[in-house]
């Protein structure tokens, strides 16, 4: 119960440091509590004695911001309306109708159940921000203090778990008591620094889009926001090599390559290459020092010291791809999401590829309704007229940052452990997406 507790005050400390930011920068509330819901990252209870069955405190307010988004949203443009209707068919309600076929257990069911809920509620929240709603906004840079706060607050608890001075790895300790053989959560290093409701993927997908905002201020004009940038960035690199996930350093290396691309600034250009450089020396130090093994994560440790011939968790990666390809083509009928008997162990969590997975639960028609949102959603942040630079220079990082995600773990379907880097991730882009109002431009 120590762990729970550890795990519930830490959280609440994040929900009340977004509530406090988004509040100031007079959000409407229900998004502000949205927020903060999202920002309480523990889990507040288990359903059904399982791991996967955790209940978020998220899960509560999805209805009421639902009921909300529905009453206040009014005349969307058109390219946000067709990627939240996109995703949520291919993404949410295809894997639904087509688990009917495909589940073998009632677990698979309900994660199908539960990934479609969460699914609504996110892109709800999207559809609400992408509107320009948020013309009475003071300070831009106070909703980049929501993530970049958090992100800190998670660091200090991964270091302080990492020290053995406090416990707050809530997903070990339901496993002990309940599921040992689910999410492979052992006693071993590798949960050193995994904190409170996280898993190694989704930790890192938040230190993922930390890095995001921290490398948006950057990328800003303003001199006042490289001190804040610069503890963000350090805070988010930091606690993605300690959280190991080799996804997730890959995207962080395809964002700052992305931000020398698209800000074109020599100082950008200066930050990115002390970055990279004070990062990859402190790796290979931590490496060749000889406590690799208590600093680094087993498979990362293992594939920097075996220079890259080491690659365990893509090797099980293309083990279950070649399976998933197998039952793809042992019938036609199976690429349009329709299965005529059950599939051992297919769910929204079984395939380590958002692409796979939509292809195999929502048939080709999911995967052209997918692809088409991505494109038609990249292409609104990268060409919109923003009324919030900051937020769409993030938006980017992180959609960039997710098309590696979702080609080895996730990025529009939140399943059941990708809930909050989800939410962030399309809170964000809903906030890049806003177009600058004919009133403001008048008003310039």
């Amino acid at each position: 119960m120590t762990v729970w507790l550890t795990a519930w005050i830490i959280s609440a400390l994040s929900a009340v440091f977004t509530a406090r930011y988004a509040l100031k920068a007079k959000l409407r509330r229900p998004i502000a509590y949205f927020m903060a819901a999202t920002a309480f990252y523990a889990p507040l209870a288990v359903a059904i004695n399982s791991g996967n069955s955790v209940v978020y405190a998220f899960d509560f307010i999805v209805p009421l911001v639902i009921c909300y988004c529905v009453l206040k949203v009014r005349k969307l443009p058109a390219s946000v309306a067709l990627v939240a209707a996109c995703f949520f068919i291919s993404a949410g309600f295809l894997p639904l109708v087509t688990s009917l076929g495909y589940a073998s257990s009632r677990g698979d069911w309900l994660l199908a159940v539960i990934n479609c809920f969460r699914l609504m509620g996110i892109l709800a929240v999207y559809c609400y921000v992408a509107r320009n709603v948020f013309s009475n906004v003071t300070n831009e840079r106070l909703l980049c203090n929501l993530v970049g706060a958090s992100a800190v607050v998670i660091l200090l608890t991964s270091l302080l778990q990492g020290l053995d001075i406090a416990d707050a790895n809530v997903f070990r300790a339901i496993s002990t008591a309940y599921d040992p053989a689910y999410i492979r959560y052992d006693d071993n290093p590798d949960e050193r620094f995994i904190v409170l409701g996280f898993f190694k993927a989704e930790q890192g997908r938040i230190a993922m889009i930390a890095l995001a905002l921290g490398l948006a201020l950057f990328a800003s004009k303003s001199s006042s926001s490289k001190p804040k940038a610069l503890l963000i960035t350090g805070s988010a690199l930091l606690l993605a090599i300690l959280t190991g996930s080799k996804t997730t350093l890959v995207a962080c290396g395809a964002m700052i390559a992305a931000g020398v691309l698209i800000s074109r600034s020599p100082r950008f250009i200066g930050m990115a290459a002390v970055i990279v450089t004070v990062m990859s020396f402190a790796v290979q130090w931590v490496t060749t020092a000889g406590r690799g093994e208590v600093y680094l994560n087993s498979t990362l440790y293992n594939f920097i010291a075996s220079g890259g011939s080491d690659v365990e968790t893509l090797d099980h990666r293309f083990n279950r791809y070649s399976l998933v390809a197998k039952v793809l083509f042992s019938d036609p009928i199976h690429f349009l999401g329709v299965y005529r008997s059950p599939v051992e162990g297919f769910n929204v969590a079984f395939f380590h590829n958002e692409f796979l997975s939509v292809l195999a639960l929502s048939g080709l028609i999911g995967l052209i309704l997918y692809l088409g949102a991505l494109v038609i959603l990249g292409r609104r942040l990268f060409t919109v007229d923003a009324q919030f630079p900051i937020a769409n220079y993030a938006a980017r990082f992180i959609f960039i940052g997710n098309i590696f995600q979702g080609a080895t773990v996730a990025h529009v379907q939140p399943g059941f452990l990708f809930v909050a880097s989800t939410s962030l991730s399309f809170l964000i882009y809903g906030l890049g997406s806003a177009r600058r109002s004919r009133a403001i431009i008048l008003e310039q």
